[in-house]
């Protein structure tokens, strides 16, 4: 459809919801989406526009948790098996963003946006199929100002080049091929648990855990990239900022030649998650999204307090992603 031809839509589409004469919640919230999305084209609705103070007091009602719930739906998109079915919860996403910005309220969004950003940079292979989409999106019709959709389609639109840099940086790596055995290890990763059995005393040592939302993918060339979903709930002690017993937390997301990452909770009761790299790596990178973030270096220990949301370590030749997730 094109630009024009999509204006005509939300114009006529806006037309007959505006003209009704009572208005439901659900009907100013649909009509904000709209003119939102028209905003987009540069065109505002005089119908609409007498509409925006009421449409403002009912998005204000609207809970963080309904937020919180459109950000996971797309942050578990990657489980899917339809392209489409992906595409439809960002659409939902976006809409709503495009409704929060048009009654001015959009940084509210700004904090789901950044979290699904950053889970596309961590995740590029489900979103790289919609890159000439979003390229057209942002060039005919991106968000307004105050929008905070932009940096997700943003993310969308690189997806293909990441994907790109990660087979790139795999091609070029010059060692052998994983023996079989230690593949088809790698392969049942994401079920095995911290006590599986260690690679044998013959075979390169390199074992790979992750927690059981975890999941470990031997790529061509022997480089290994492990994902691992944990809570950060799970790896704070509530009991203990309360001055109660509890033990601290820890998990371990992934061990090689050594060295192993790990989530646990902050040395301070109530604090955390922490993410630890520990062992005797020769280099460790942390990013979230562009971000290099620095880790305190204290010896073979290196940590970094982190918050909810998507980071990629890189030890050595294993890249690991980690998605800390707020349930």
């Amino acid at each position: 459809m094109s630009s024009g031809q999509h204006m005509l839509v939300l114009c006529q589409q806006l037309d007959r919801l505006c003209g009704k004469k009572k208005q439901s919640e659900d009907s100013l919230l649909e009509i904000a989406a709209l003119a939102g999305l028209l905003a987009r084209e540069g065109q505002p609705h005089a119908g609409a526009e007498a509409l925006r103070a009421r449409a403002l007091a009912v998005i204000g009602g609207i809970p963080d948790a309904v937020l919180d719930s459109l950000a996971d739906e797309v942050e578990s998109a990657d489980e899917l098996e339809s392209e489409a079915g992906a595409l439809d919860r960002l659409s939902a996403f976006d809409e709503v963003s495009a409704a929060f910005a048009w009654v001015g309220v959009g940084g509210r969004v700004a904090p789901y946006a950044d979290r699904i950003a950053d889970n596309i940079r961590a995740f590029p292979e489900t979103w790289a199929p919609f890159a000439a989409q979003a390229s057209r999106l942002l060039e005919d019709a991106a968000p307004c100002a105050g929008d905070p959709a932009a940096r997700v389609w943003r993310a969308v639109e690189v997806a293909p080049l990441q994907v790109e840099q990660i087979a790139q940086a795999v091609a070029a790596s010059e060692r052998d091929v994983l023996p079989a055995g230690i593949a088809a290890a790698l392969a049942q990763a994401a079920s095995a648990t911290p006590e599986a059995e260690p690679v044998a005393e013959d075979r390169p040592r390199r074992q790979v855990r992750t927690s059981s939302q975890g999941e470990a993918v031997l790529r061509p060339g022997q480089d290994v990239h492990v994902r691992a979903r944990l809570s950060a709930r799970a790896h704070t002690r509530p009991m203990a900022a309360a001055g109660l017993p509890e033990a601290p937390t820890y998990t371990q997301i992934a061990a090689a030649n050594g060295w192993e990452v790990a989530l646990s909770s902050g040395p301070e009761p109530g604090a955390g998650p922490v993410l630890l790299v520990m062992g005797p790596a020769t280099s460790v990178t942390v990013q979230r999204g562009d971000e290099v973030l620095p880790m305190t270096h204290q010896g073979p220990r290196r940590s970094l307090a982190v918050e909810p949301g998507a980071y990629v370590v890189t030890v050595d030749e294993v890249t690991v992603w980690v998605t800390v997730e707020d349930n």
